[in-house]
């Protein structure tokens, strides 16, 4: 096959020939975003736990299975994304994912219509939702290097895999901040809990993600292509001509590995490779670790911070910064401009600026500030 003209004509087409760069983009944007959603779904609820425990009427350890749910659910997801990039292109595995997710997102905006009728049975809907979008992290999170690998050239790759990557990373800090700027709840006086029925903001936050992950769906269905026109690397041309010859077999109806088959020969071989094994368990166990404290991290900081707040710690810091300001007003000299002279014009003496009660004390004496030397009753160079 080496000698072949199949080699022969394919080689110089890859190496001469410029990948698409519109193209392998977008694939990569749509990939990033369908990534940065799903991260977004899995942890939204943890860091308002307490309003949607509220608005569903269930206990803090219900919704937080809602986010392990994507755990459990990982290793299963897992399998059914190598079963379809085994069998079909990365195109239907995307693809999938995003119906997955899709279908997932409605359910869960679904579920909030029915809590005047049955609380149970909302929350099951809503479980239900979440569980099929947890069922697409696999294919999504498994394939940011089967991307780069099957779309980019090889001074690419790195780029590539490291935006797919860091997308679910980006998904999960967007899902640590938006929640607790969209709901919200009336608050007791004096005690921060919730009233009693008072949650609102989870219908606005369910729609926005259904809409936002339909959106990327769609856009993917629309314009995301199975495979580039060019192959942008000789192994890429490799991998897409012995997909063919398989396919083709198929087709023939010559014998050949199912692409079942072809996925548990591959899990018996990395389970036998004891250094893959102890990479497994030490990865996973770091992974559990840091998804757990994700999803309670709300739980673990809230004892300072009001219960049913939307706002929480940003709205207590932002008390406390104009607090400050009010009780530390930035000190202006007389004529209303900002003493401010450069730090290394000052005599080693004087390079630490006194206290602040100090500093109040000396603006208020009448005086002017010398070029090499800070008297006694003149006021200090910095505001």
């Amino acid at each position: 096959m080496l000698g072949g003209a199949t080699d022969t004509t394919a080689v110089p087409f890859i190496t001469k020939a410029k990948p698409n760069s519109r193209a392998r983009f977008q694939a990569l944007t749509i990939f990033s975003l369908l990534s940065l959603t799903n991260a977004f779904l899995w942890i939204g609820f943890a860091p308002i736990e307490p309003l949607i425990g509220d608005y569903y009427g269930v206990s803090a350890t219900l919704v937080n299975l809602l986010s392990a749910l994507f755990m459990l659910l990982y290793a299963p997801g897992a399998v059914l994304s190598s079963y379809m990039l085994h069998a079909t292109d990365m195109r239907v595995n995307v693809l999938v994912a995003g119906l997955l997710m899709t279908i997932g997102v409605w359910m869960r905006y679904f579920s909030s219509f029915l809590l005047h009728s049955s609380q149970p049975l909302s929350f099951a809907v809503l479980a239900l939702g979440q569980g099929l979008a947890g069922l697409a992290q696999p294919a999504l999170t498994n394939t940011p290097a089967k991307l780069a690998a099957e779309w980019f050239p090889n001074g690419e790759r790195d780029m590539a895999t490291t935006v797919a990557s860091v997308a679910n990373i980006v998904g999960n800090a967007v899902g640590q901040v938006v929640p607790s700027i969209v709901v919200a709840c009336t608050t007791r006086p004096g005690s921060g809990v919730c009233e009693p029925g008072t949650v609102s903001g989870v219908d606005v936050l369910l729609l926005t993600q259904a809409v936002l992950t339909s959106a990327i769906t769609v856009w993917a269905a629309c314009s995301l292509r199975a495979e580039p026109a060019t192959a942008p690397s000789a192994s890429a041309e490799m991998r897409r001509l012995s997909r063919q010859a398989t396919r083709e077999g198929l087709v023939a109806g010559q014998p050949g590995p199912t692409p079942s088959a072809a996925v548990w020969a591959d899990c018996k071989k990395l389970l036998a490779n004891r250094e893959f094994v102890k990479i497994l368990v030490g990865f996973g166990v770091g992974l559990a670790f840091f998804n757990a404290m994700l999803t309670d991290l709300n739980q673990v900081i809230r004892t300072r911070v009001a219960r049913g707040s939307a706002r929480g710690a940003v709205a207590r810091v932002a008390r406390r910064c104009v607090a400050r300001w009010h009780e530390h007003p930035p000190m202006r000299l007389g004529d209303g401009q900002a003493c401010a002279l450069p730090r290394r014009s000052l005599p080693r003496s004087t390079a630490t600026p006194p206290p602040v009660t100090m500093r109040r004390h000396l603006m208020t004496q009448p005086s002017s500030v010398g070029s090499s030397s800070v008297s006694d009753s003149s006021p200090p160079p910095w505001c």
